[in-house]
């Protein structure tokens, strides 16, 4: 399973997810580089009980190639953990093929096409879009490494210009970063021209930070429709919905105190809280959706607000181990008994057959019976005040006996 590594630095505040994960997953050996082979010896329970294999000293290669079954398992996808425990969605090679079809289909890559990602394999944006996608379609990818990004985010764009990348891929923040924090000297010859696919994906998407980053790019070549929304998890591999490259961003002005009722409401002249909500485009080949009540398990039309629940050909297995939550996340009906689906803890609705989404159920904040959406409120603090990084707020509940503040 890909895995995120331990930070030789901190091995005490990385090391304890490894081991949760390799211990759930029964793993067999450590496969890592060579300069991360001395965590093993620096830190204590650096998962000693395995043997850990640098793959960038193995000069031989095996005899021959043992093709599998495309109904095996290809690899274990851990969830980021971020509401529970991490669990393995359990991918096969079917549902990873079934991704990409789905990818290229969207986004039309040619030989002549060039991926520049930075983004982490163990997630599964960089994992699927940024690796598995350009060997399923052949064409050529370029790998940079995420710290070479948060050290210095003008080397993706560089990267980009100088092998003249066509795709990329990055989550909302990482435009953000770009537009505030890369140097102007970097800025001297820099030409964008060949990028003909920026995905936006994995976080929610605001227009204020893709438009400082057409502010500060279009000059350089930067097509402002190569901008693409996409919306997937873990438990669907990668992809589910997507807005192909080319065509103009599509964004919702809604009224805000309609929106925290959970009702869909076009933002009126004078409308004191507006928010902005990203198409995530249509469904992908094969894949279907429905916006169903999560209490009541009804299935809601167009223009209501409800959990995203999805079925299709890249969906999982299930989750490694875990009969119960398998059951209750993969095995879902609607009240009319239409099943099995996904249900995928994300709140949206559907407009004119675009996926637009809201939030994670499990994050809504409920402060004196309203109900806040945390992504919301931290783009309200964001563009408060000048100071404030991209990506540097949080918004989140405290029980302080009488109710959440």
């Amino acid at each position: 399973m890909p895995e995120r590594p331990p930070d030789p630095r901190r091995p005490e505040r990385s090391l304890p997810r490894l081991r949760a994960v390799s211990a759930n997953a029964r793993a067999a050996v450590v496969l890592t580089v060579r300069e991360l082979l001395g965590v093993r010896e620096a830190a204590p329970d650096a998962l000693h009980d395995l043997p850990w294999l640098a793959t960038d000293g193995i000069t031989g290669t095996s005899d021959g190639i043992n093709m599998p079954s495309p109904d095996a398992l290809a690899y274990l996808q851990y969830t980021s953990g971020s509401t529970a425990d991490p669990k393995g969605v359990m991918l096969t090679h079917r549902q990873l093929a079934a991704n990409c079809r789905a990818i290229e289909a969207t986004y039309r890559p040619t030989p002549d096409s060039v991926m520049v990602s930075w983004v982490p394999t163990f997630h599964d944006l960089g994992l699927v879009y940024g690796i598995s996608m350009p060997v399923w379609s052949g064409f050529h990818c370029v790998s940079l490494a995420a710290a070479d990004f948060a050290r210095r985010p003008a080397r993706w764009l560089q990267a980009i210009a100088r092998y003249r990348g066509t795709h990329s891929i990055a989550p909302d923040t990482a435009y953000a970063i770009a537009a505030a924090r890369v140097e102007r000297q970097a800025l001297d010859g820099l030409d964008l021209s060949s990028w003909q696919m920026a995905l936006n994906g994995a976080e929610p998407v605001r227009r204020a930070s893709e438009d400082a980053f057409i502010d500060a790019f279009a000059p350089h070549g930067f097509n402002p429709d190569a901008f693409s929304h996409s919306w997937g998890l873990s438990e669907a591999t990668a992809k589910l919905t997507g807005e192909p490259a080319g065509e103009r961003r599509q964004f919702l002005r809604l009224d805000g105190e309609a929106l925290a009722r959970h009702r869909v409401v076009d933002a009126a002249e004078g409308t004191e809280r507006v928010i902005e909500v990203a198409s995530c485009g249509r469904p992908a080949p094969g894949t279907e959706l429905r916006i169903v009540d999560p209490e009541s398990h009804r299935a809601l039309p167009s223009d209501h607000i409800g959990e995203i629940w999805v079925r299709g050909p890249s969906v999982g297995l299930g989750y490694w181990d875990a009969p119960k939550a398998t059951a209750e996340t993969f095995g879902a009906r609607t009240a009319a008994g239409d099943g099995p689906w996904l249900r995928t803890g994300d709140r949206g609705f559907l407009h004119d057959g675009r996926l637009f989404v809201a939030g994670r159920i499990k994050e809504i904040l409920i402060v004196r019976g309203q109900n806040h959406y945390p992504q919301d409120l931290e783009a309200s603090v964001a563009g408060t005040h000048p100071a404030i990084r991209p990506g540097g707020t949080v918004a989140f509940a405290l029980d302080r006996g009488a109710g959440e503040q």
